[in-house]
């Protein structure tokens, strides 16, 4: 919007990731710290206006307030939970759940009743214990069957057809961001020195790693969230051979990485101990 439409990274014709390029070259290093953020500054000189917020969760239903209130007011639709839909074993219902749960998320941003439309989930994170609190959160024990659930979920929600086609290209309805990645099934001492497990590469490969692989690849995923634990004691949001080498140069992700509230911390005491907040950042990005 004027006065701003005139810089380079508002011409719609370009690609995306181009845009994102240039956008960032304009911005000091300030701001471009400010935009990596939860809840990001707005930067009026560049038409940057809104605090986007990353980080609306969505497992079955927008969590926010109503955008309507009153006796004739509106609220996001409460789907069932992900361990109750993939019993039904359905993928046409996990896409068309996505689907509504996208566009009520669109509309909601358009209308300035949310502030971003960074959606938090799904939640594909293997059932390995009854006793985890968060087992409504997941599928269920079968990495397949997340891995194909999250797949539909992400594709409704992001704006493709089931058969993973996007039919405005690059452009997304909104932006979904499975979880957690990899390994993480505990609640109690997690980002802790002993949440650490030692887990063989079949294992890591075949099951843990399943349900984000399937995202990134039939759905092209925009994000996923690292997660507090460390695997072979190595810190899971500081991993570069799990978030490098592994999910960007092998399965080919493009998009946004976010670490779980706090969990960059973690990595110090995961790792080595007594770094700076800066040298924890740094090995995070």
């Amino acid at each position: 919007m004027p006065p701003h439409d005139s810089l380079s990274f508002c011409n719609a014709s370009l690609p995306v990731a181009r845009r994102a390029a240039l956008l960032a070259s304009l911005m000091t290093v300030e701001e471009l710290v400010s935009q990596t953020i939860d809840g990001m500054v707005a930067i009026p000189r560049l038409g940057i206006r809104q605090n986007y917020v990353y980080g609306t969760e969505a497992l079955h239903g927008i969590a926010a307030e109503c955008p309507i209130l009153g006796p004739s007011g509106r609220c996001f639709t409460s789907f069932a939970t992900a361990s109750a839909s993939a019993a039904s074993f359905n993928r046409s219902l996990w896409h068309s759940v996505g689907r509504a749960q996208g566009r009520e998320a669109r509309w909601a941003y358009e209308h300035g009743y949310l502030a971003g439309l960074h959606l938090r989930g799904p939640q594909l994170n293997p059932q390995r214990d009854p006793r985890w609190g968060r087992c409504d959160n997941s599928p269920g024990e079968d990495a397949f069957v997340n891995g194909e659930f999250g797949a539909q979920m992400v594709l409704g929600g992001q704006g493709a057809y089931p058969n993973g086609t996007y039919p405005h290209g690059e452009y997304r309805n909104a932006i979904h961001e499975m979880k957690h990645f990899a390994a993480y099934s505990v609640e109690d001492g997690r980002n802790e020195k002993e949440d650490t497990w030692d887990i063989s590469l079949r294992d890591l490969s075949e099951y843990y790693f399943a349900p984000l692989r399937a995202c990134v690849e039939q759905a092209d995923v925009g994000a996923y969230m690292c997660s507090y634990d460390a695997i072979n004691r190595t810190a899971a949001c500081g991993d570069e051979w799990m978030n490098v080498d592994v999910v960007r140069s092998h399965w080919g992700f493009a998009g946004a990485i976010e670490s779980d509230c706090g969990a960059v911390e973690g990595i110090s005491s995961h790792m080595h101990g007594g770094w700076s907040s800066a040298t924890m950042v740094r090995k995070h990005l």
